[in-house]
């Protein structure tokens, strides 16, 4: 097998020590590593691959410029913008050229936001490693980064950072050793999930593999689904759950972070694939917190407890209405064969007969404004049955048929 080509992220005027034995090993077994130098004040322990000069003038400044900010006492994220910007310009460079199999970076606080940054501007199922001494999932939201949490800081070696580090240059080389480049060699269709459309999810992928699709499902990661498709890498989208709608145009709870696209829906739409939208989970606000801890607006819906730390709040009719407008109009945007598929007896396992979100007023208010504001190329189907429910099930293959022949 031929050596792969590994690049490192590291600061090596602070880490240099430790970059240099991880160059080493990843040498040792016959793969190539490419440095990134993402320091500035120091003298770097040894030269990177693309210097931390190249870093800074490809971030839009020079090193003196920024060597001077710092020691000036300009805030440090304004210099590191410069610094994350240049090494994710020179990552995708590398890339592109064909010269990255697999990326490691190491570090603290800093180090990680450069490292995680560069990262995410890559493709899905290129290998990432994190080495931190300061892990927070705000660094690596929903990328496929793999985190490595150094046991002690990053001040020289040691036997427990020589120990550490040769574990990590091992998960690196492997993964790189494992990668499979190949593209599917069937049509792909995507789905999208929560726990609450599950059943109706499981059911679909069955009967799709039945018919020789690769089915991915994604259980709230509608943004890496919507990656893939930017990738070419997907044939079609059965959008089963796009609950983060409601998120993005009815309220956003403070406490969670937006990880979803701002044009969620859009990506399949504009690209022309095979489309169906369901309403799955629009019938739920999701909380982390206690119901205590609620917003005072939401505290008197009808609420779920989900777990110990996450709270379901049922979506009024007003907010069912505005969604429908937000559908409507997104799905003007479809240039290509495009579907909505309603089950009129609840959109969640919640909203049922007899459970604790089922509302049919706000349900069928959401059916008739979507009704009336849909273009007419996109075809509106409604089925006497629940989402989740065999006979959905059916339907939504059956609409799928007729949309790709």
């Amino acid at each position: 097998m031929s050596g792969k080509n590994i690049v490192i992220i590291a600061t090596l005027d602070t880490k240099g020590e430790e970059a240099e034995y991880l160059k080493k090993l990843i040498e040792d077994k016959g793969h190539k590593a490419i440095v990134v130098d993402a320091g500035i004040l120091g003298e770097p322990r040894f030269q990177g691959d693309i210097s931390r000069e190249k870093i800074a003038e490809l971030g839009g400044r020079t090193l003196n410029d920024l060597i001077r900010d710092a020691r000036s006492g300009v805030e440090k994220m304004k210099i590191l913008k410069v610094v994350i910007e240049g090494v994710k310009k020179a990552v995708l460079d590398l890339y592109q050229k064909r010269m990255l199999d697999g990326i490691v970076a190491i570090g603290g606080s800093t180090g990680t936001a450069i490292g995680t940054a560069a990262m995410k501007i890559l493709p899905i199922g290129v290998p990432k490693l994190m080495v931190s001494t300061f892990v927070d999932p705000h660094y690596i939201g929903e990328k496929d980064i793999a985190i490595f949490q150094a046991p002690a800081d990053m001040v020289g070696l040691n036997y427990i950072m020589q120990r550490a580090l040769s574990t990590a240059a091992g998960a690196i080389i492997g993964m790189v050793e494992s990668t499979i480049r190949a593209k599917p060699q069937k049509p792909t269709v995507g789905i999208t999930a929560l726990g609450v459309t599950t059943p109706a999810a499981m059911g679909i992928s069955l009967k799709l593999k039945n018919q020789g699709y690769d089915v991915v499902v994604f259980h709230a990661k509608s943004q890496n689904l919507d990656e893939l498709i930017e990738q070419d890498e997907i044939f079609g989208v059965i959008d089963l759950t796009p609950f983060e709608l409601i998120r993005l145009h009815i309220f956003r709870p403070p406490n969670v972070p937006p990880r979803e696209r701002s044009d969620r829906l859009e990506p399949a739409l504009r690209k022309g694939l095979p489309y169906i939208f369901v309403p799955g989970g629009l019938d739920m606000h999701i909380f982390r917190g206690t119901p205590e801890e609620l917003p005072p607006q939401f505290k008197s819906r009808k609420l779920y407890m989900h777990g110990p730390y996450v709270t379901l709040a049922r979506t009024s009719i007003d907010e069912m209405i505005k969604l429908a407008d937000v559908v409507a109009n997104k799905l003007k945007l479809a240039k290509g064969p495009a579907a909505v598929i309603i089950p009129l007896k609840g959109f969640s396992a919640l909203d049922r007969p007899g459970a604790p979100f089922y509302y049919p007023e706000a349900d069928n208010a959401f059916v008739s404004e979507l009704k009336s504001r849909l273009p007419s190329n996109i075809k509106f189907v409604t089925v006497d049955a629940h989402i989740n429910d065999g006979k959905f099930i059916d339907e939504v293959i059956r609409l799928w048929g007729e949309l790709i022949e």
